[in-house]
């Protein structure tokens, strides 16, 4: 495995369990730690006190954008090295791109089935 610690950070509860049930059939090894509120995350990123391999980041958040987390993310060189793969119901290209320049490693739009959503992220992890 690429990566065991994921951290995800959305505010949908129901995105969130299907996110972690996807993680649960890819492999019991991998440990989510998810986020709501995307001001605790980013407290918490920016105090170092959660350590993560790789970051899954909802653009639609709210108080901060997604987009916003992004950009303050990659400020940190701790996090140069942490891939961040937005984790969103869009699609819009000009959206996808503008990601893409601030520094997001990929982007992921949201599948409406959990098979769909195994097999996408069986290729980010194995």
């Amino acid at each position: 495995m690429k990566y065991r610690k994921v951290l995800l950070i959305d505010d949908d509860l129901d995105d969130q369990e299907i996110f972690t049930m996807a993680l649960d059939q890819i492999s019991p090894e991998l440990e989510c730690i998810i986020f709501k509120n995307s001001d605790e995350a980013l407290l918490k990123l920016i105090q170092e006190q959660i350590k993560v391999d790789i970051i899954f980041l909802d653009l639609n958040l709210p108080r901060m954008s997604g987009q916003e987390i992004l950009m303050k993310i990659n400020e940190m060189e701790y996090f140069q090295n942490i891939p961040i793969i937005i984790f969103s119901t869009s699609s819009d290209k000009h959206t996808i791109k503008k990601l893409y320049e601030l520094g997001a490693s990929d982007f992921i739009t949201k599948p409406n089935k959990l098979h769909l959503l195994v097999d996408t992220l069986k290729s980010i992890f194995i």
